[in-house]
């Protein structure tokens, strides 16, 4: 028992860090409940959010969050797949901005330039 306490415990740190790509559990479920209310209700209840990754910049003076999340759900039933990449500005848990990200995998490499939709 002595020699599983401490794994265990290294196990619950590591379990309760930060999620998927740098993105919080709070942050993830912000951006799926706007996905989903911005959705046909056949497209919310098939939406899975995959390629989670993000990164911290200062915009205007403020720090954000921005968060990149790849969307696939059927908008409605026998219609294929959608699927679409976009870009959160995050404020805490909170949306600041959203936007398409065309850039795909170099997203990170413009960030400063991107203009947003409030």
């Amino acid at each position: 028992m002595r020699r599983v306490l401490p794994w265990f415990g290294l196990l619950v740190i590591v379990g309760c860090g930060g999620g998927e790509g740098g993105v919080s559990s709070a942050e993830q479920k912000t951006i799926l409940d706007s996905r989903k209310l911005n959705n046909t209700k056949t497209g919310a209840e098939t939406l899975k959010l995959s390629q989670w990754d993000s990164e911290v910049v200062e915009i205007g003076g403020q720090q954000f969050k921005l968060v990149r999340v790849v969307a696939t759900s059927v908008p409605d039933p026998g219609k294929p797949e959608v699927k679409s990449d976009w870009l959160y500005k995050l404020k805490d848990t909170e949306i600041a901005g959203i936007q398409a990200n065309t850039a795909g995998d170099d997203w990170k490499k413009g960030v400063k330039d991107l203009k947003w939709t409030e």
